[in-house]
């Protein structure tokens, strides 16, 4: 969990920048084709990521 800077709200800019930065640090580790499904393959995506995510505010303790 993590609290954006005020007046900065690009979540999905700041996941993206993490994933590229994991992806690329470790694909050697995880290239794996039998990982690899049809719709990974259609969309570049690597086998350590879910496609999407979503934000969800904590608003109490």
């Amino acid at each position: 969990m993590w609290t954006l800077p005020d007046g900065d709200s690009d979540f999905s800019t700041r996941w993206m920048m993490i994933k590229r930065a994991v992806s690329l640090a470790c694909r050697e580790d995880y290239r794996r084709a039998d990982w690899v499904n049809a719709s990974k393959f259609k969309h570049r995506e690597s086998t350590i990521w879910q496609r999407r995510f979503w934000e969800h505010q904590i608003r109490d303790a």
